[in-house]
């Protein structure tokens, strides 16, 4: 039932995907003109007494068949989203009214704020820029908008359009709303800025510290090295010892006068002694190198630990500076157009859990876009793009909750509409989701 529901509540906004992308250039004709407009404003007057965002859903799906160009229509369901606190339903009427009317700030501050909220926010500054402009007065906008120009001032964002960069200069003095919410910005990203020095500065003592034990460790590494080089010699020298010992006791047999050879000479004793002597000298110093060695092999793993652990640590300050220099201030907060002066907060945004509990999932998968997007910084995409891509993901929403009914017809609805994806938006990127759908339901 529950999905039946979903269904129900998102088929009169999808009802207007349906109709053809020519609709999009020009109105509605033929009945009479005077019968046109009066259900039109039928449709406009139940979508703004309307109290659930279904309800408006159907009046705006019936308005768009009569007249999909209508700016009046298409900005009296994004306000009336805007004010049920579905930001998200509204943002398909926001792209319609941003082309049929491009002075409506509320259609682009929509656009921003739905940027935002996927942290594309290179993307999100035009939306933003033109909306502080043509809204100088509407706070949520305007603070969205400073907070997107600080960033952008704060670092190498990449490339804006000439004009949106012009704007971007005459905005601090063109509203005392936008230009109170750009100072806390900008304090804000002081602040992030002073804490990034810091991290660098921390990161750069702990990279000279690393630096130092790395020395160390290669220090005791080169000892140990000589000092294998010299014990190889010695072992070498007492193998040299040994055989002169065995060539020394072959001789003093081959004289030995019990075997009726020659007299051996009177010092032969004397050399092997002093032989033995030696081989003693040499075991000794061997003896005395393995102690050394061990205790300077215990060094070099000593310091080697060490070393490990200290160029973990700047790597660790590292990144963390990095992240600083790459993050937004964390008192920025991003919020939907206010309409009318009022701002209501949006609905789909999750409530922070209490300390110690797991987040709840979202109460209507729905709503979290599946589709892969662009990270952050990246260049925005052309409007035509966007709006492909915005009736792709309703079109795709709607064919996942056909497709967790158990209904056979629901789920060969669920195909029509993948299908369609796939033929009509293939170069968006719920087109890629769909196919690999479509490859489960056959």
């Amino acid at each position: 039932m529950k999905i039946i529901r979903q269904i129900a509540t998102r088929m009169a906004a999808l009802a207007v995907l349906a109709l053809p992308v020519c609709a999009m250039a020009q109105p509605a004709v033929g009945g009479l003109a005077g019968l046109e407009v009066d259900e039109l404003t039928k449709c406009v007057n139940a979508i703004e007494s309307a109290t659930l965002p279904d309800t408006a859903a159907s009046a705006y799906a019936k308005g768009c068949t009569i007249n999909r160009r209508s700016s009046k229509l298409q900005l009296a369901y994004l306000r009336k989203m805007l004010r049920l606190g579905r930001p998200d339903i509204g943002q398909f009427a926001a792209g319609e009214l941003s082309v049929i009317d491009p002075k409506s700030g509320l259609a682009w501050g929509t656009l921003a704020y739905m940027q935002t909220k996927k942290a594309q926010y290179l993307a999100a500054l035009t939306p933003a820029v033109k909306a502080a402009e043509l809204e100088p007065k509407n706070e949520p906008i305007c603070q969205n908008a400073a907070q997107l120009v600080a960033w952008y001032e704060a670092g190498k964002r990449g490339s804006v359009d000439a004009e949106i960069a012009r704007t971007m200069k005459d905005l601090p003095s063109a509203g005392k709303e936008f230009a109170a919410a750009y100072k806390r910005a900008k304090e804000a990203f002081k602040k992030l800025a002073d804490a990034k020095a810091d991290k660098d500065k921390q990161a750069s003592l702990a990279e000279a510290v690393a630096k130092k034990a790395e020395d160390e460790y290669k220090k005791y590494s080169d000892q140990l090295k000589s000092a294998g080089r010299t014990y190889d010699q010695t072992v070498r020298q007492l193998q040299d010892a040994q055989q002169e010992l065995d060539r020394t006791n072959i001789n003093t047999n081959i004289n030995n006068p019990h075997r009726g050879g020659y007299i051996p000479q009177q010092n032969n004793q004397q050399h092997r002694d002093n032989i033995q002597r030696r081989i003693n000298d040499i075991q000794g110093n061997l003896r005395r190198q393995e102690d050394e060695g061990r205790k300077i092999r215990n060094e070099v793993d000593k310091a080697k630990r060490e070393a490990l652990s200290k160029r973990e640590i700047a790597a660790k300050l590292t990144r963390e500076a990095k992240k600083l220099a790459e993050s937004m201030p964390d008192n920025f907060g991003w919020l939907p157009p206010a309409v009318d002066g009022v701002a209501t907060p949006d609905a789909t945004v999750a409530k922070p859990a209490p300390t110690g509990r797991k987040p709840a999932e979202p109460a209507s998968s729905y709503l979290v876009p599946d589709p892969a997007t662009k990270p952050a910084g990246a260049p925005q995409a052309p409007l035509e793009q966007r709006l492909a891509e915005a009736q792709a993901a309703e079109k795709l929403d709607m064919a996942k909750l056909c497709m967790a009914s158990d209904d056979a017809a629901m789920k060969a609805r669920a195909r029509e509409l993948l299908d369609e994806i796939v033929t009509k938006f293939a170069s968006t990127p719920s087109a890629a989701v769909a196919k690999e759908l479509l490859a489960k339901l056959k």
